[in-house]
């Protein structure tokens, strides 16, 4: 995260700011709160190495770390395996780098980039997939239809039904939590995974900072002077805000607490409970997206019969799809 801000030319070095960057643009919603997760995952990825690989021997030595490296890098990128621009994996401080990078592209950024996409397309014409007619040029025979009313040319451009509808599920799908997802700084149980009570301590002051972050989300969302994500007809940044409920709620995480496995001993007042913020809606949408694919296709079909050919006290045709 700092680097690539860096690259891009979004921030310059500072050392007086906790990140050690300065924004260009302050009111920069997605920088500002990528680098309050960053420096939290970074602290807690930085704890946890050290505990385990104390020097630059301990991380060459590990036959396993190293193979998987190797595999990533060889197998799983083949195409780009000899770029230069690997990390060799060779210290305490290039593992925590590249593991740092990992945590944040599967969780923040994975949520900036994902959990926005149904409110900026789930309306198809903000941000249609496709048009089904191209945009004329001087000279073709609809150009003057175009110029006479363009938002009539491009309303009839737009997905069908079908096309439509299968769009949004797609997207639905990708912007909804699962009721049974976990998220940073989160766990039900820590001790199911280490027995090591110094890196649960240190979790858990990764949870805590991550709340702290969270916090100061809100109070940005709130800041007037920060015009990009508070105002008259401005959306609060909240994609990576850490905590949040089921379904389409453009932040980065569901609930910080799951439900207790006693809960589950209870499956109708639990389970049956979360159904419909998901399965059953999507199973909806998508025998919605089948009723209208029958029905355009029976419509066109129906279209194209001769009047002679339909039986009395039937339509000829009901009409395009």
């Amino acid at each position: 995260m700092n680097s690539d801000t860096w690259n891009r030319g979004m921030a310059v070095e500072d050392s007086t700011k906790p990140h050690g960057l300065r924004l260009v643009i302050e009111d920069y919603p997605y920088a500002s709160d990528g680098l309050l997760l960053w420096s939290a995952i970074e602290e807690w990825v930085k704890r946890y190495v050290a505990a385990y690989y104390p020097d630059a021997e301990s991380v060459l030595s590990d036959f396993e770390l190293q193979s998987w490296y190797a595999e990533a890098v060889n197998v799983g990128h083949a195409d780009v395996r000899y770029a230069p621009w690997w990390p060799r994996l060779s210290s305490p401080g290039e593992l925590s780098s590249f593991l740092t990078t990992v945590v944040w592209l599967c969780s923040a950024q994975h949520a900036a980039l994902n959990f926005g996409q149904y409110p900026l397309g789930g309306y198809i014409p903000n941000r249609p997939p496709l048009l089904r007619r191209l945009v004329p040029t001087e000279g073709d025979p609809e150009y003057e239809h175009f110029l006479s009313d363009p938002a009539k040319f491009f309303l009839a451009s737009l997905p069908s039904l079908t096309q439509t509808t299968t769009f949004m599920t797609v997207i639905d799908t990708l912007s909804t939590h699962s009721v049974d997802e976990e998220y940073l700084g989160e766990r039900p149980d820590p001790y199911t995974w280490t027995g090591d009570a110094e890196m649960v301590e240190a979790f858990h002051e990764f949870a805590a900072k991550v709340r702290r972050a969270e916090a100061e989300i809100g109070r940005r969302n709130a800041d007037p002077d920060r015009r990009n994500r508070c105002g008259a007809g401005v959306l609060p940044y909240e994609l990576m805000a850490p905590t949040s409920g089921p379904g389409i709620t453009c932040r980065v995480s569901p609930p910080p607490s799951l439900p207790l496995y006693e809960d589950y001993q209870h499956p109708t007042s639990t389970w049956l409970v979360d159904v419909p913020t998901t399965s059953i809606r999507l199973m909806a949408v998508l025998a919605a997206s089948t009723r209208l694919a029958v029905v355009t296709v029976a419509s066109t079909q129906l279209a194209s019969v001769p009047a002679a050919s339909t039986q009395v006290g039937r339509p000829a045709a009901v009409g395009h799809g």
